[in-house]
């Protein structure tokens, strides 16, 4: 940027004629460098300065007057932009009433800057210009403020009031409250003579200087500390960082009026901007300090995640989704929907996807099933950069997803579009069922268990617990608690179907019993991979029996009774002992597995 504003110059300055410079298209190139960097970095003062003057170059004083005023709007704290601006104005004589209403504007956003002198000292050069004698009301107005706020100057500023003070009446020193309390204070009436008029008036704000010069004592060792007050690309010090941390709890904690602290937060804002600690600060500030503010903390909100805090801080931008959406406001709650979209489309993280999906389902039901399948679809695009082992990596925190998101298309839409989730949904389904890592997802196949459980279709529901028990890699708790779901399913709705009489087998754990287990290949040995024929069959029942119960020791021989005589036999008379063959491998040391 430098280099480019740097070549801006050189070419508007020194390449050009007065005649091309008038060109609108040469113009307009010039604009365009300085609006698309002061777009992105609105605190780079230095830079609206030399904006204005090229500004007075291609169009005169009042298109200078007229990008400073742009200034002041974009960066509002900025001191020294608001006195060249001010100085702009008087020095062109505009409106008087105008510029007074531009001078309190600036003293509102900057006038408690503990270096706002400047400020100070223009608008009271512009009041006593236009008005000298010593009674000029606007002037008061201005000392009452300035005597109040610790600044650095402000033995000055109670020196120069002391000695005008006393051309006001006690009516425009004190409010009515106020002077009640100190004349009940001093026991006077309101009929006061010369002398005791002057002694209540030096008394109180004696007591007044007092009380800020303690101020600025309690401030003075955190401004000590501040090197780098202005905007800045490069990382403040962890030092400075600190300092301003330290300054924020201090005026937090001294309970300083709330206009003393939003300006040091918007000081602290400018050397900090992209600091999210900060930005998160000032929002818990607000939020507990100007409850039913809510049109200021939304403020801070959008320039913290429009400007200043980086794409990749999403905590901030989460908790903005977070406020719009209590604030039951349609314009709301549309502004968050497009937060969210914007979230998801930087970065489909699993965390940003739930709480998408929980504001989805509380505020737009209808539409729930078509948002969900074009998140999900967003993790199986069809991009030549998006290879197999990317989407490996971003399924598994796809998967947590549909834990959260039940099926309340069934249950909270109308008629009409219920027939269109329940297809959209079943499509889904059936796009991505046989992939290889959701074959072990419980959450994936849970859901669309429990959508064809509410739509009450007996067919799908016998397809996924088929397809569940024989193909995937689910644990058996899991299976077993669909087969009981199914059951129950089939016991109330139809009684009659055939099944019923072999899922109790589905949910035994012996493996010579419950077919189903032997098939699935998360309980099949590595060594025999996926049961799909006898043979496999075979050989897994071969190496049950030898581990005999205990899975992982086998026993090639055990003790067998080699004269077996038949039951009928045993009442005829007494018979021979029963004989044995392996009985001395029974006592050789068990060959655990390696």
């Amino acid at each position: 940027w430098d280099k480019l504003v740097a070549a801006t110059e050189d070419i508007a300055y020194n390449r050009l004629d007065e005649a091309e410079t008038k060109d609108l298209a040469v113009q307009g190139a010039f604009r365009g460098v300085y609006i698309d960097l002061l777009t992105r970095y609105p605190l780079l003062y230095v830079y609206w300065q030399k904006y204005a003057v090229l500004e007075y170059k291609l169009s005169g004083t009042d298109g200078s007057i007229r990008v400073l005023s742009q200034a002041v709007d974009a960066f509002p704290h900025s001191l020294d932009l608001w006195v060249e601006y001010l100085a702009a104005l008087v020095e062109n004589k505009a409106e008087e009433t105008f510029i007074r209403e531009m001078f309190r504007k600036a003293v509102q956003f900057n006038g408690r800057n503990f270096l706002s002198h400047p400020l100070w000292d223009k608008y009271i050069e512009f009041e006593h210009t236009r008005n000298p004698a010593s009674d000029n009301p606007y002037l008061l107005e201005i000392y009452l403020q300035l005597v109040r706020i610790p600044l650095y100057q402000y033995a000055q500023y109670y020196q120069s009031f002391h000695e005008i003070n006393k051309n006001f009446s006690i009516s425009q020193l004190f409010g009515e409250t106020e002077l009640a309390t100190l004349l009940a204070k001093h026991g006077k009436t309101a009929e006061l003579t010369v002398e005791e008029r002057s002694a209540l008036i030096d008394d109180h704000f004696l007591g007044v200087f007092t009380t800020t010069q303690q101020s600025v004592s309690e401030r003075w060792p955190f401004e000590a500390e501040i090197k780098t007050p202005f905007f800045s690309l490069e990382a403040l010090s962890d030092t400075e960082l600190t300092n301003w941390q330290q300054y924020l709890d201090f005026e937090i904690q001294s309970a300083s009026p709330p206009a003393q602290v939003v300006a040091l937060f918007e000081r602290a804002l400018v050397p900090a901007a992209s600091y999210l600690k900060l930005w998160m600060k000032y929002i818990k500030w607000h939020i507990e300090h100007t409850s039913g503010e809510t049109e200021k903390i939304r403020n801070v909100y959008l320039r913290a995640c429009n400007v200043f805090v980086p794409l990749d801080d999403f905590p901030i931008r989460l908790n903005y989704a977070a406020f719009l959406e209590m604030s039951l406001d349609d314009n709301a709650l549309s502004a968050c929907h497009l937060l969210y979209q914007k979230l998801i489309k930087l970065s489909p993280q699993n965390d940003i996807l739930v709480r998408y999906l929980h504001f989805i389902t509380r505020n737009y039901p209808a539409q729930a099933y078509l948002f969900m399948s074009k998140a999900v679809a967003a993790f199986f695009q069809e991009e030549p950069e998006l290879k197999k082992t990317k989407k490996d990596k971003l399924l598994p925190e796809l998967l947590p997803w549909f834990d959260s998101f039940t099926a309340i298309v069934t249950l909270k839409i109308s008629k009409t579009a219920v027939r269109k989730a329940r297809t959209d949904v079943r499509k889904l389904f059936e796009k991505y069922y046989t992939h290889d890592t959701l074959k072990s997802s419980p959450q994936f196949w849970l859901y669309f268990f429990d959508f064809e459980l509410k739509c009450k279709h007996v067919s799908n529901l016998s397809q996924i617990v088929f397809f569940a028990k024989n193909e995937t890699m689910l644990p058996k708790i899991v299976i077993d608690d669909m087969l009981t779901e199914y059951r129950a399913f089939l016991l109330k709705h139809d009684p009659g179907n055939r099944e019923i009489i072999f899922l109790n087998a589905d949910s035994v754990n012996s493996l010579f019993v419950n077919k189903s287990l032997r098939a699935g290949s998360a309980f099949s040995p590595p060594s025999l991979g996926v049961l799909s024929d006898a043979k496999k069959e075979d050989e897994l029942n071969l190496m049950v029996l030898k581990q005999n119960g205990h899975p992982g020791i086998t026993i090639d021989q055990k003790p067998t009774v080699t004269n077996k005589l038949p039951w009928e036999e045993f009442a005829s008379g007494v018979r021979e002992l029963p004989t044995f063959r392996n009985v001395e491998k029974a006592s050789l040391p068990i060959q655990y597995p390696v």
